[in-house]
């Protein structure tokens, strides 16, 4: 029997990968856990440099921002670093968040 004559239906389910994100760091436990995740990636994939530091610049909320809600995102970061080299299998990864 040809694949299309057959009477079941392909199904799968998905989530966009915004929501996906969303849900994770709303459900994510901020604290030192954080830390080491990041640094345990880093490990993962071979880096040899880890850098973490804290950015405590403010912006304007009107800065030529392309939508105003972006305003509020204009503050103080914590920036993550590693040298490991970002392959398309970490990209392909990444489109996967939340299957592993």
């Amino acid at each position: 029997m040809a694949a299309e004559d057959s009477p079941w239906v392909k199904f799968s389910q998905s989530e966009d990968l915004t929501v996906r994100l969303r849900n994770i760091l709303h459900d994510y436990a901020f604290g030192p856990g954080v830390f080491r995740e990041l640094l345990q990636n880093a490990d993962d994939a071979g880096a040899r440099r880890f850098a973490i530091f804290a950015d405590g610049s403010s912006y304007s909320a009107h800065s030529g921002l392309i939508d105003e809600r972006l305003g509020a995102w204009q503050g103080p970061a914590v920036c993550a670093f590693n040298d490991a080299p970002f392959s398309d299998v970490d990209f392909e990864g990444i489109c996967r968040v939340g299957a592993s």
